[in-house]
């Protein structure tokens, strides 16, 4: 106590700085308190002490690893009664450590002050009250307690005790290096990840939404679309889950409901994302002229490439080549959107009646992209037309090849993102030969027409 008077000044100014950060946070970005846990400030209060006492569980035995875990309120006298025991408990460890021995008292004191801030006193938003990942200021404090309480049995000039040291110190630090391990394995695979995180914590809105996000990326639809709608139902105020539900949706036809859920998504969070999505999907939708303003504020927010290509997109099918093939152009020294501005300059170019051109862009297109397979149809309706029909089927082939080498590639993964990778190609690998074996017939009809029932030029 004789440190803190000294130091009187600078803790009081510490503590005001802090007390001006936390009023002007409140002031710039207003919080709203979500309601008590339970709905009563004495089931909120257990319920707090039940959070303390499962955070102390974990740094003790830290087997449950997992980004979020559930963790309900109290119920019932019994439950109740346990916490109570158990916050007690910790209360008295720390008078005892006190008047005992107050280096391990402070380990005490800096295992409670670190998780105070996670024990949900002050209501917040947050849809699981629990999660091991806020332990980390705590676990320094624990291993502090810890090793100062087992200091007194661990003396080396016991019989024996510098082999008790010894073990001492690789018995619990091998234990935590192996569920380090485990914890590192775990956070390298996010389907590992949100999955374990998805058992851990049912309830949880984000991590469903995060889990159908990783579905939507493996091109398995059904099971995105069940995961995005059950975070909604979860939480239809959240707005992670809206934007990737209304693009799926849109890409199976189901327009007129990824519009609805567009627009509910800009009323939640009006941000660049909310305008850009419903501005594409109208644009997708057909709806040129009332997706334009979305995009150009879109822009707006978020200036950059991405936006540019969007826009660029929706002013050619208004009739505005010059204004697109410029935004295009910007738009082309983006590696990751070098294909689709070579497209869009080329759909550009068919626009203003220049063929040759725009089929120089595609070419270019396919170079940078040789899976984009509506444009490979495109062109070989092209071909067909300028009785090219070999080159057509040329163009079928290699897309069928280069399908047959990405699906031999598919061994990483889960067996779930295998399956639904290895699904998405067999489908694809069916349209394409069903597009091929259609154009043969075409042209096999045509040389029919010619040659009359003799076969004979």
């Amino acid at each position: 106590f004789r440190g803190l008077r000294e130091e009187r000044v600078f803790l009081g100014s510490l503590l005001g700085g802090c007390a001006a950060y936390a009023l002007l946070r409140l002031a710039i970005l207003p919080r709203t308190l979500m309601p008590l846990m339970g709905g009563g400030w004495l089931t909120h209060g257990l319920t707090c002490g039940k959070i303390l006492l499962w955070h102390l569980g974990q740094l003790v035995l830290p087997a449950s690893l997992a980004l979020e875990h559930s963790l309900g309120v109290v119920r019932g006298t019994a439950e109740a009664a346990l916490v109570v025991l158990g916050v007690l408990s910790w209360g008295a460890l720390g008078i005892f450590l006190w008047r005992k021995d107050r280096i391990a008292a402070f380990g005490w004191m800096w295992v409670s002050l670190a998780l105070l801030p996670f024990l949900n006193i002050i209501p917040f938003l947050n849809f699981s009250l629990v999660a091991n990942r806020y332990d980390y200021m705590a676990g320094a404090g624990f291993l502090l307690l810890v090793g100062r309480l087992s200091q007194g049995a661990l003396r080396a000039r016991l019989p024996g005790g510098g082999r008790r040291v010894l073990l001492a110190a690789v018995l619990p630090f091998g234990f935590y290096a192996l569920l380090g391990m485990r914890y590192a394995v775990l956070f390298s695979s996010p389907f590992d990840l949100w999955s374990d995180s998805a058992r851990s914590a049912p309830e949880h809105p984000r991590v469903h939404a995060a889990l159908g996000g990783l579905y939507a990326s493996w091109h398995d639809l059904v099971a995105a679309e069940r995961e995005l709608r059950r975070s909604i139902a979860l939480s239809p105020a959240l707005p992670e889950p809206y934007v990737p539900l209304a693009w799926l949706l849109a890409e199976t036809g189901r327009g007129p409901e990824a519009l609805r859920l567009a627009r509910w998504r800009l009323t939640l969070r009006p941000d660049a994302l909310a305008w850009g999505s419903l501005g594409q999907i109208l644009a997708r939708e057909g709806r040129f002229a009332e997706a334009l303003p979305f995009l150009e504020k879109f822009k707006e927010m978020r200036p950059g490439p991405y936006a540019e290509l969007a826009l660029a997109q929706c002013l050619l099918a208004l009739g505005e080549p010059d204004r697109a093939e410029k935004a295009l152009r910007a738009v082309r020294d983006d590696p990751q959107l070098e294909a689709k501005a070579l497209r869009g300059l080329g759909d550009v170019e068919l626009v203003r009646g220049h063929q040759r051109k725009s089929r120089a862009f595609w070419q270019a297109s396919l170079h940078v992209d040789p899976l984009q397979f509506d444009l490979i149809e495109q062109l070989a309706r092209i071909d067909r037309a300028e009785g090219r029909g070999d080159l057509a089927r040329r163009r079928y082939d290699d897309y069928l090849g280069r399908l047959e080498f990405f699906s031999k590639g598919i061994r990483a993964g889960t067996p779930d993102q295998r399956r639904a990778m290895t699904l998405y190609v067999e489908a694809r690998v069916k349209e394409a030969t069903r597009a091929r074996d259609d154009q043969e017939g075409v042209s096999a009809g045509r040389r029919h027409s010619l040659t009359g029932a003799g076969g004979t030029p």
